[in-house]
């Protein structure tokens, strides 16, 4: 069958948020409350939709971080907003203001620029993702019915961090260092159909291979352990197209075509650097699986 995913896209809008709550779902793993009256209207309904959050300058040009905001909800006192952020080891903007936020901080946030909703018609769907990809993992969990049968492979690098799913006790776990052959081998004992779906996000040393199996050429040109792939599988020839720049409120679906297409943008790194590396975001499905299941 043929998946088809709507994307909805919405006024782009930067806001000032103030932080009302800072918790630790998991060590290193922040989850960050903030509010503001401008977050009146604002929308992500799609499962892997991503905001940005915005540290200050450098150079005459704003430091940005994507991340995944996980809940929106209204309260009596207003609008509320949880962005759950990895607390590096190594210095980083991003990761630098987490580990100092508290009540009262103002942090600057855009977008979500459009939203992607989950494909309609999925049985099966398969996630594969490291720590920096759980919030979205998290909401993928929530959009697709009781009714599909979920495979969930996830890779860390401190072990504690698996405390993020501890009420969650069908997952299979791997060490990063593991993760690449560990991963790989259970995809391959997946019996895939047409119904099939997969998330993929981690770094590409781990999801290249991974993405591999499901697509007609490897899906990331580069496996630099400093680089990170995410992506979304199915098993049936579509596309995916960048996001446009209009602004007004619109929606569309997308439909079937091509059979693979590669977007970049940045993402936000498993070690924050000072310099700021380019990352892949991958979105494939695949042609030939027999074929490629016999190469691999």
């Amino acid at each position: 069958m043929q998946f088809t995913r709507e994307r909805v896209m919405h006024e782009l809008k930067r806001r000032t948020l103030r932080v009302t709550n800072v918790t630790r779902v998991a060590p290193d793993y922040a989850r960050i409350t903030v509010t503001s009256p401008e977050l009146e209207g604002f929308e992500a309904p799609g499962p892997a939709d991503h905001i940005k959050l915005i540290f200050g300058e450098a150079h005459g040009r704003p430091i940005m971080r994507d991340y995944t905001p996980l809940n929106f909800r209204e309260t009596a006192e207003g609008y509320e907003l949880d962005i759950d952020m990895v607390l590096h080891e190594t210095d980083g903007p991003a990761s630098d203001w987490a580990k100092e936020a508290a009540p009262g901080q103002l942090i600057q946030q855009a977008g979500p620029r459009g939203s992607k909703l989950a494909p309609a018609g999925i049985t099966e769907m398969v996630l594969v993702a490291d720590e920096t990809a759980f919030p979205a993992v998290s909401r993928w969990l929530e959009a697709v019915s009781d009714a599909v049968t979920v495979h969930k492979f996830f890779f860390t690098v401190d072990e504690r961090m698996r405390a993020y799913f501890d009420d969650q006790d069908d997952i299979t776990w791997f060490d990063i260092d593991e993760a690449p052959e560990g991963i790989l081998a259970e995809l391959r004992k997946l019996t895939i159909t047409d119904t099939t779906f997969a998330f993929l996000a981690g770094e590409a040393i781990t999801i290249t291979p991974c993405a591999a199996i499901y697509a007609a050429k490897p899906a990331c040109a580069s496996t630099n352990s400093t680089h990170r792939a995410t992506g979304s599988v199915g098993l049936q020839s579509s596309t995916t197209t960048s996001h446009s720049t209009q602004k007004t409120l619109t929606s569309r679906t997308e439909s079937a075509s091509r059979p693979l297409l590669v977007r970049s943008k940045p993402l936000v790194q498993r070690r924050e650097a000072p310099h700021v590396r380019q990352s892949n975001v991958l979105s494939l499905w695949p042609r030939n699986l027999g074929r490629l299941r016999r190469a691999h």
